[in-house]
């Protein structure tokens, strides 16, 4: 491991590296290749390789805003918060007194979730997956159908499901949450782990370690499922929509068509913060007018 004390003064890219030794255990290996590619890619020859004690919020707030000149606020966002993590593990060895980039300024985007399908396409999109008759990729996308990311469906293993009891669990290394967190299962999707179970047993490749969404032919987890995915939506007819888009449906569905509960939404979805879930919620301009007229109705005589 790197070792640094409050005297060293290293590199960013040597901080960055530090980090991974210290949290990659932590992270899911998706999240780890994302942060590795995004910073090899925007930070390592550029402020990367600048000494921590030589910057200040102002080297960082012009280093960002020319990211802003070709990238997503919301991606230079993400960089903002890996550099912000990686300058703390400095604080915390003291080689600095304060972390410049909670000074930083970033402009203001819109991180709602706009569902532009129609109502009808969505509920379509959702029997068809129920009816697929491609068991293998079927049981997959109902997983993802239960409002689980691709990365949790496609690294989840045997020892995190219980038939016995009906639940199932996405532990911390592969959720977003950081956290396990725990779920019961449908009738449909305990149905699908039984197959998956009974196919595993078939090719001689069940254990706790092992995959409960395999490639037969490889025997291991699925690497890219969007050619079957697109196989999917031509088989039924369907335009063209991401695979993480069934996620976005399942939000946006259960909030604004069936109207359940914020609160049980989130939790399905794995947020740990409401807010996360509020960007599926709809504000329809008649919601105005049906709160008014619910509010004088109350004291009419």
């Amino acid at each position: 491991m790197l070792n640094f004390d409050q005297n060293s003064n290293p590199t960013l890219n040597e901080l960055f590296d530090l980090y991974l030794e210290l949290y990659a255990s932590s992270r899911s290996p998706h999240t780890i290749v994302t942060k590795i590619s995004m910073w090899n890619k925007h930070v390592a020859t550029d402020i990367g390789t600048k000494n921590v004690r030589s910057l200040n919020f102002i080297d960082y707030q012009k280093f960002l805003n020319n990211l802003l000149k070709t990238l997503k606020p919301k991606t230079v966002k993400n960089i903002k918060s890996d550099i912000q993590a990686v300058v703390k593990i400095a604080v915390r060895l003291g080689i600095l007194q304060d972390n410049p980039l909670k000074y930083i300024e970033l402009p203001k985007f819109d991180n709602k979730v706009y569902m532009s399908l129609p109502v009808d396409l969505q509920q379509s999109i959702l029997k068809a997956i129920i009816d697929h008759d491609e068991d293998v990729y079927r049981n997959l996308f109902l997983f993802l159908a239960h409002g689980r990311r691709l990365n949790e469906a496609l690294s989840l293993q045997w020892r995190h499901v219980d038939l016995y009891t009906k639940t199932y669990t996405i532990p911390a290394p592969i959720n977003k949450a950081k956290k396990s967190m725990k779920y019961q299962m449908t009738d449909l999707l305990q149905n699908a782990f039984s197959y998956q179970k009974l196919l595993a047993y078939k090719y001689d490749c069940y254990s706790l370690d092992s995959y409960v969404f395999f490639n037969p032919k490889t025997k291991t987890r699925y690497r890219d499922i969007r050619k079957a995915w697109r196989r999917f939506l031509r088989k039924n007819n369907f335009p063209k929509i991401r695979l993480h888009d069934l996620r976005h449906i399942v939000g946006s569905y259960s909030i604004n068509v069936l109207n359940l509960p914020i609160e049980k939404v989130s939790h399905t979805l794995g947020h740990t913060d409401i807010h996360t879930t509020q960007r599926y919620v709809t504000r329809r301009p008649e919601n105005s007018r049906e709160v008014i007229d619910a509010l004088f109705r109350s004291v009419s005589t």
